[in-house]
């Protein structure tokens, strides 16, 4: 026994010594009186796979420890943060998405990556140590019943901390608490529609007469800040057709706007559903004021074309797929089931649509500035070149701004006033020389960019009434002049409060109030 103790000990002592060697380099907050915690819950690690009896515990034990290591060192180096429950669930069933963006941060990562991959495999050779196991399984048991105690923590609506574990917590403290969060918070809100957040409802809207337009082109933007538009004062001319349209048509409305949700997978819903605050996943499920159930029941035809790769857009289902005519991904194009395509191909699909006859709500669903920045661009598009995160990123707002001239020079070479162009992009993305990062609370990440625009003179100028009587525009004030646009009686979206959700639809992950002040209220964080 006391060698089995001496060994722990040790392997305890050395663990803590590269915690805190990791914390100094990189600057996360420890002091004195946090160092107790980190020796407890390593050493209760240590032990635990060190006398655990079956070979199945010891697994789960180290991909424990993994993803307190190498999960935490990778999302604090992305959002400051250790791993929160939202996020280790949102990694876990979106695998492909957060494959993708990290590739293009391998640099970036790789020492944080290496640093934890290190502790792993001393870790692991803890077992080498005691290879004759025998006994009642009372570590294994132990363990468990700990994992279960987290859980029955993070059930309690009050408790907060898998939701953002503090950076003062150990990592295997805030493995603990994150992977309780999952079991006892976000896994029982997803699956039983579980919340502590009054549900949002609202009845189906009353027909008033015929839509006010026949053709609607939504392009919708992924991932792009209104903070690096040039248009709206960026340094660098990121958007110059734009600025160019809108001196040419200075009816159009082109303006800031406060997204609906942080992360694509919570603005689009909510936008494609009319809903102006969390929880909306009953209101969704009905789909009483899904747009595209609207659209269909004034007969319209519903085109839906994704430049996103179909196994990237499990949210179709929540933006009223079983209403929508004709719904393509970037395998149209010859692309691979998890392959996103250049947006260019947007263009051609427009193009490609006969709008002559019968009314159109056609969706154009971008790749836009979406991780790893510039992927899909060809080398002439990388006009800001590629030296930095900012440069790469930068080059995509520009390729949106050429698509969505594209896009209305096309509309306007057609003819006629049948027509209505709206851009919104679901979210923004902090990204600077320091940072580039999405799904956190910043100004950037939930301003995104908003235009509306149709020939027709006295519908734009309904538009300019709508919009201009707010000091800033939302989502929800979009979704809900929508709906009055197709020929529904539906109450007009005040211009505050605003809300932002965070990283789950029903807002347990906290959500944001903005009122008419601009004051910012976090609820539930």
């Amino acid at each position: 026994m006391k060698k089995s103790l001496s060994v722990i000990l040790i392997y305890t002592l050395v663990l803590f010594l590269s915690e805190t060697a990791y914390r100094a380099a990189y600057g996360i907050a420890a002091d004195i009186s946090g160092y107790p915690r980190i020796l407890a819950y390593t050493c209760a690690l240590c032990a635990a796979f060190y006398f655990a009896r079956y070979t199945f515990s010891r697994l789960l034990i180290f991909v424990f420890f993994a993803i307190a290591a190498v999960g935490n060192n990778i999302h604090y180096e992305i959002y400051k943060t250790w791993l929160t429950a939202v996020n280790a669930y949102l990694a876990l069933i979106e695998f492909g998405e957060v494959r993708t963006a990290g590739a293009d941060m391998t640099g970036r990562l790789a020492v944080h990556v290496l640093w934890g991959a290190a502790e792993c495999a001393l870790f692991c050779t803890l077992a080498l140590w005691n290879k004759k196991r025998g006994g009642r399984p009372a570590a294994d048991i132990l363990f468990f019943a700990a994992l279960a105690v987290s859980a029955a923590m993070a059930a309690r609506t009050k408790d907060t901390r898998s939701i953002s574990p503090k950076a003062k917590y150990a990592r295997i403290e805030a493995a603990y608490l994150s992977l309780g969060g999952v079991f006892g918070k976000v896994l029982p809100t997803y699956l039983f529609g579980r919340s502590r957040i009054p549900a949002y409802l609202h009845p189906a809207p009353q027909k008033t007469g015929a839509p006010q337009i026949r053709n609607i082109v939504f392009l919708v933007g992924e991932s792009e800040s209104a903070r690096h538009l040039g248009h709206f004062g960026y340094p660098k001319d990121t958007t110059p057709r734009l600025s160019a349209f809108a001196k040419e048509h200075p009816d159009a409305w082109i303006a800031e706007a406060y997204s609906a949700g942080l992360m694509t997978r919570v603005a689009l819903p909510m936008l494609f559903n009319a809903v102006p605050r969390p929880n909306g996943f009953m209101q969704i499920s009905r789909g009483d004021t899904s747009l595209m159930r609207l659209a269909k029941e004034q007969g319209y035809t519903n085109h839906f074309h994704s430049a996103q790769a179909e196994g990237e857009m499990r949210i179709m289902n929540l933006l009223g797929m079983k209403w929508i005519d004709r719904l393509t991904y970037s395998g149209s194009f010859g692309f691979g089931a998890e392959e996103s395509m250049p947006d260019k191909n947007l263009v051609k699909q427009l193009k490609e649509t006969d709008r002559a006859q019968g009314r159109h709500f056609i969706v154009l669903h971008q790749r836009g500035s979406h991780m790893p920045y510039g992927k899909l661009l060809e080398p002439q598009e990388q006009v800001f070149g590629t030296a930095s995160q900012t440069d790469k990123y930068d080059n995509t707002v520009r390729q949106t701004d050429t698509v969505r001239d594209e896009i209305l020079q096309h509309l306007q070479s057609t003819g006629g006033s049948d027509w209505i162009f709206i851009y919104t992009s679901d979210h923004g993305q902090l990204v600077n020389d320091k940072d580039a990062a999405a799904g956190v609370w910043h100004e950037d990440v939930y301003t995104v960019p908003l235009m509306v625009y149709t020939p027709d003179s006295a519908l734009q100028a309904q538009v300019r009434q709508t919009f201009s009587a707010c000091r800033r525009n939302h989502h929800y004030q979009l979704s809900a002049w929508i709906i009055g646009l197709l020929g529904y009686s539906y109450p007009a979206a005040p211009c505050l409060p605003a809300y932002v959700t965070g990283n789950i639809l029903s807002g347990d992950a906290g959500y944001m109030e903005i009122d008419a002040n601009g004051n910012r209220k976090m609820i539930g964080n």
